[in-house]
């Protein structure tokens, strides 16, 4: 998958990595029922939004969560 493969790219600890992939996983929960048809673009999406944001919230997970939700819907495709 090409969002998984985007977070494991960046230049991030171990330790880093699996708390961007839980809060990955949790946001994506969350979401992920409104793109049937389109996860994978909206996965990437969420990659983006979430490496984004943990450059801002660097140990807040609930920070990080937030504005990587606010930042990916701020993404999203206008149809």
């Amino acid at each position: 998958m090409r969002a998984r493969r985007l977070i494991e790219d960046s230049a991030l600890t171990s330790e880093r990595l699996s708390e961007i992939f839980k809060t990955f996983d949790e946001v994506w929960s969350e979401v992920a029922s409104r793109y049937s048809g389109a996860e994978d673009d909206a996965r990437t999406r969420l990659a983006q939004a979430i490496l984004t944001a943990a450059k801002e919230h660097g140990d807040d997970l609930q920070k990080l969560k937030a504005e990587a939700l606010h930042i990916f819907q701020q993404t999203e495709p206008k149809s």
